[in-house]
């Protein structure tokens, strides 16, 4: 018998609008027990427990975050033979006012046995908010995609 995916999603900094993607979906509940938007640095702290490793927008922050999923997966699973998994995102996007930042997404996972990490640096191929959010939603669906959730 195979155990039950237990997905804690935490997501900061754009792509939010892939929780409603994943969230919509017909038995959406029986894979995710949360999806959490710790949105300012006050924010990502307390959902932490402590402050990022890194930057906001870092591999660092995105593996610290799945980390802490994780624990909120296997704590929040209402499966008795669960697969508890944390995604995590984290993203520097297009913003008003202009920042002199790169624009990038991290996105980590961080399970009982597996651990996984993809970086986008984002080119002059992405210029709009909207083309970035689109992208770091894509990011996170082939994250998705990757634990066997397809959408």
């Amino acid at each position: 018998m195979s155990k039950t995916l237990q997905i804690a999603l935490v997501i900061s900094g754009g792509g939010t609008g892939v929780i409603g993607t994943c969230l919509r979906r017909p038995g959406a509940s029986q894979k995710f027990v949360e999806a959490v938007v710790p949105y300012s640095r006050r924010s990502m702290t307390d959902y932490l427990g402590q402050e990022p490793l890194g930057p906001s927008a870092s591999i660092e922050t995105a593996q610290q975050m799945a980390q802490r999923a994780f624990k909120r997966a296997a704590k929040l699973s209402d499966w008795p033979d669960s697969d508890p998994v944390g995604v995590a995102m984290t993203c520097a996007l297009p913003t008003v006012p202009p920042r002199n930042q790169v624009h990038q997404i991290h996105v980590a996972i961080h399970g009982s046995d597996v651990m996984k990490q993809w970086t986008r640096i984002l080119g002059s191929e992405i210029a709009t908010r909207d083309e970035a959010e689109f992208a770091a939603e894509q990011m996170m669906l082939e994250a998705l995609a990757f634990l066997g959730v397809r959408y």
